[in-house]
């Protein structure tokens, strides 16, 4: 194999690459939606990769501080306070999102069993659980994503990808001869 026919293979291989990361996220973004009990979309929407040409190596990140969490699972314990305040379905919406935080109504309740209750009108509700730790179980939906690439897509739009570039690099040196 010559040189060209290398540096080919290679241009090849790397656009490949790209675009079996790219279709993955793409997976992940639209068919783990409901899986992940999507709230704001955070996650999903700062997806993105790096490419290291020199190791060939992909590093697929988001912005999120959870997010590695949320794809390999993480034991959670307090930093500064002695428990957690996990919050119970009373205090969450339909999107799991927290309603009040402890500190909103700590002043209105008791912490009885390692269960904070809130006083509303007549009723105690069961708000917080305090524990000491809580695990969050590894999704693997990034992992899940690759395993759903369709090989027949990527073949496809790889050629199309190296096809589109081609041409453009037909047309400019076209343009700098004339």
């Amino acid at each position: 194999m010559n040189k060209l026919e290398s540096e080919l293979s290679e241009i090849f291989k790397n656009a490949r690459l790209r675009i079996i990361i790219n279709e993955a996220i793409n997976i992940a973004k639209r068919e783990f939606t409901n899986y992940m009990k999507v709230r704001t979309g955070l996650l999903r929407r700062t997806l993105d990769f790096d490419y290291n040409e020199t190791t060939k190596g992909i590093k697929i990140y988001t912005r999120t501080v959870y997010g590695r969490a949320q794809e390999f699972g993480a034991d959670i314990k307090p930093k500064k306070a002695k428990r957690l305040w996990v919050p119970l379905p009373p205090n969450l919406t339909s999107a799991g999102v927290i309603r009040q935080t402890p500190r909103d109504v700590f002043n209105r309740g008791f912490i009885r069993n390692n269960v904070f209750y809130l006083k509303q009108d007549k009723n105690i509700v069961p708000y917080f659980a305090l524990k000491n730790e809580t695990k969050i179980k590894p999704k693997l939906w990034i992992k899940q994503s690759l395993m759903k690439v369709d090989k027949k897509t990527v073949e496809e739009k790889t050629r199309q990808l190296v096809k589109n570039a081609l041409k453009n690099d037909l047309k400019n040196i076209i343009k700098k001869v004339l």
